[in-house]
């Protein structure tokens, strides 16, 4: 992100003190948390559980406190929870100083006592929504922690094709379980070899028909659903795309997965418009929650390194995404090594993406506008939009693992390991080069390294 109108500092002030919070049993039952106004506050968020432990600073009630009343105070009052004397109240606060964000967890109050302190935590938070523009409580829409057996299609779709993605990537999304499967409550998006299943002969001779091989054709764009190795070879990889069944417009994504390690592995976790209510990409819109690029050793964009990114603009060759993409890489290690936590959070007036609760992009509602922010000429396509516009619509979730591609992702020139060319005249037979490659490239995909493990999603929308 190269500009920003609006910024939460993620350090903990440790000169300013906590609210103090005094808690009271309503007359019918319910429950009033009102604190002292202090120099500087500027917000208030309450995350609280009747006799359950909160984990972390998400309860089953989450309400924001935009500003004091005229008593001075600032109150939260719910009059549609019963709470009765002896019970354990269990909460979390947020709190807004001078600009700068806390959390206080670890609170607890016995219905009619005292409320005890709890303690600051350290490490980043994620950011609020702006004073008046979200209220009430995030409500949880959408959940998987993939205990099943295989993927509960009564909240996933599977991709079947061979469309590839628009990026002449290598791969056909497929629904076979190789590609597909839960292992020890543990989903597996895992890349195979098309050789593997139909011969390598197939490749070089075959004629590929996703309809008749699986019964389905989920998207016919750019010879998705039939590819004919009289006219390219055929794509070489097999692997996994998944969509969700829910859309929502605002809310907040929490995926917990580990990234795939192994040459030229493009894994995805993002979501896209669901009517496309201001036309094809990328004038709907595209969020990006994390990307990577899987080789070991590629430069400094290899899997060190991840990449958060939205994607806008009235046509493909005006997408504005280097406005407002950001990256992190690490210093030791990679994000294959282990499983961390990507979280999207998405108002009315902000998009902030988050690993393991450490921002990487935050990127407000810009002033003029989107259209303003790209420098556009002409109608502006969101004019009648919302402040967020193109991403004031209904979006849907979806996670893949692909492979290669000609347009870009892996540039030409930064390794010479690289088996393809995107701009060569040749360009239009990368998948045998590819394929023909394999011996650089194939021995750095080891078992079920190449796949990217997923433990949970959750969705709640505003």
């Amino acid at each position: 992100m190269r500009t920003l109108s609006f910024l939460f500092v993620l350090a903990l002030a440790h000169s300013q003190s906590a609210p103090k919070a005094q808690l009271a049993i309503l007359g019918e039952g319910g429950i009033e948390f009102k604190f002292p106004d202090q120099s500087g506050l500027q917000e208030i968020g309450v995350h609280y559980n009747i006799n359950e432990p909160i984990l972390g600073e998400n309860g089953h009630n989450n309400y924001e406190i935009t500003s004091k009343s005229g008593d001075g105070m600032w109150h939260h009052i719910n009059n549609n929870i019963v709470v009765n004397k002896g019970d354990t109240v269990n909460y979390a606060l947020y709190y807004k100083i001078n600009g700068v964000g806390h959390i206080q967890e670890g609170l607890t109050w016995t219905a009619g006592g005292s409320a005890s302190q709890g303690h600051n935590t350290n490490s980043p938070i994620t950011p609020r929504p702006t004073a008046g523009t979200q209220t009430g409580n995030l409500k949880l829409i959408f959940e998987d922690d993939f205990s099943g057996r295989k993927l509960d299609l009564s909240k996933w779709k599977q991709e079947v094709s061979a469309f590839g993605g628009g990026n002449w990537e290598f791969q056909v999304y497929t629904p076979d379980p190789e590609n597909t499967f839960i292992k020890n409550g543990v989903l597996h998006m895992k890349p195979t070899l098309t050789a593997d299943k139909f011969g390598e002969n197939f490749l070089y001779h075959g004629d590929l028909n996703v309809q008749q091989q699986w019964g389905v054709c989920t998207d016919s764009r750019w010879y998705g659903c039939e590819r004919n190795s009289k006219d390219n070879l055929i794509p070489p990889i097999l692997s996994s795309k998944i969509i969700s069944k829910i859309e929502f417009k605002y809310g907040r994504v929490e995926v917990v997965a580990q990234l795939p390690l192994g040459d030229w592995i493009w894994p995805s976790i993002w979501l896209m418009p669901t009517d496309f209510h201001y036309g094809g990409w990328p004038m709907s819109g595209e969020i990006d929650i994390v990307e990577a690029r899987c080789n070991r050793e590629l430069g400094d964009i290899g899997i060190k390194r991840i990449m958060s990114t939205l994607h806008w603009g009235p046509k493909p060759e005006q997408d504005m995404w280097t406005k407002t993409t950001q990256g992190k890489t690490l210093t030791q290690g990679t994000w294959a090594d282990d499983f961390h936590k990507y979280t999207l959070d998405w108002t009315a007036d902000h998009i902030t993406i988050l690993v393991d609760d450490s921002p990487i992009l935050n990127r407000s509602a810009p002033s003029d506008g989107f259209w303003g922010l790209g420098g556009f000429s002409g109608n502006n396509i969101w004019a009648q939009g919302e402040p967020m516009a193109p991403f004031d619509q209904k979006f849907h979730f979806q996670m893949n693992v692909a492979v290669g591609g000609t347009l870009g992702y892996f540039p030409d020139g930064i390794s010479n390991d690289k088996p393809w060319c995107n701009t060569c005249p040749d360009a239009g037979q990368s998948n045998r080069k590819f394929w023909e490659g394999k011996s650089k490239w194939l021995p750095t995909w080891q078992g079920d390294k190449v796949a990217m493990k997923v433990k949970s999603v959750k969705i709640w929308s505003y």
